[in-house]
């Protein structure tokens, strides 16, 4: 009986020596500070006509690819690797399924990450007007964010001050907030599978938002992908992989929700998006300043949510 036990005793060691030696030589995951989270690019990352990804890929030198399996897209990251670059694909399945497979992904720890969804998106006119910026959720962080970077002067972009986009913008008569220059606002999204544009279809956003936040939510903003990375991150954070309340939602306008009067539905959502590239130039002014304030004070915000 003693050499019995002894032999056990002896199997439990090298059991727990070997699985010691396994873990040790196992690559620790990167701790991620960031997550700039887009939906999709139109060509090459850099060098050719922008999609919500490139300017993110060339301004913040996101210059390391990584394989990504689990998503439609490379990742990207910095050169220290603390800020992380995805493209998720358009509307909600692959968003989702992207942003829980990243969440999965044992090369990174994201349980302290950040998480700013950067997208462009039609502008509900009674709001806003093209090359504005809005974010939404958790309203402490959102508003800490809108604070930082409220007086951010999107007007005086020179992608954003052009002749095309006041004339544009001219159009919507009747529409004072619609005529105003691009500025920075807090409101809410609505997220929709089906592409949806029109005078009715817009009196039914305004509605559905305001009935289903029992009057305290605004419509602002048209999105697609935003409920999708929303979900898999709440099922993330039950598995302690990432922090929800972490979440910002930056939608930037490229569109109006409606046609201009005049004009019919079907002749606006044909019409070339003349908001485009100052949507992009919106989402990375106004996101960059978040993304560099979080990452430059990261020993305060590691553990402390802004504005909390």
């Amino acid at each position: 009986m003693r050499r019995f036990a002894l032999l056990l005793v002896s199997l439990a060691c090298l059991d727990g020596c070997l699985a010691h030696a396994q873990s040790a030589s196992e690559p620790q995951p990167v701790p991620i500070k960031v997550v700039i989270v887009t939906t999709f690019e139109v060509g090459n990352d850099t060098g050719d006509k922008p999609g919500e990804f490139q300017y993110w890929v060339e301004r913040e030198h996101l210059d390391r690819v990584l394989p990504f399996p689990g998503g439609v897209h490379p990742l990207r990251t910095n050169n220290r690797g603390d800020v992380l670059g995805i493209v998720t694909g358009m509307t909600i399945g692959p968003a989702a399924s992207s942003i829980m497979a990243l969440g999965l992904d044992p090369r990174f720890d994201l349980t302290h990450a950040y998480w700013l969804l950067a997208g462009i998106a039609g502008v509900d006119p009674n709001v806003a007007s093209v090359g504005s910026a809005a974010y939404a959720l958790n309203a402490r962080l959102a508003g800490w964010a809108f604070n930082l970077t409220k007086n951010i002067p999107l007007a005086g972009i020179p992608a954003v001050a052009t002749p095309e986009v006041a004339a544009f913008r001219a159009t919507y008569t009747g529409f004072p907030n619609a005529q105003r220059p691009p500025f920075v606002l807090e409101g809410d999204v609505l997220a929709s599978d089906s592409y949806w544009h029109g005078v009715i279809l817009n009196h039914w956003a305004e509605d559905w938002v305001r009935i289903h936040t029992h009057g305290q939510g605004r419509f602002v903003m048209t999105a697609m992908e935003d409920s999708g990375v929303a979900e898999a991150l709440t099922r993330l954070d039950a598995m302690h992989r990432a922090d929800f309340r972490r979440f910002l939602d930056l939608r930037t306008a490229s569109n109006y929700s409606e046609q201009a009067p005049g004009h019919s539905a079907a002749e606006s959502i044909t019409a070339p998006y003349i908001g485009g590239i100052p949507a992009l130039e919106a989402a990375y002014r106004v996101g960059s300043v978040v993304v560099h304030t979080l990452v430059d004070q990261w020993e305060h915000y590691r553990d402390h949510l802004p504005g909390d």
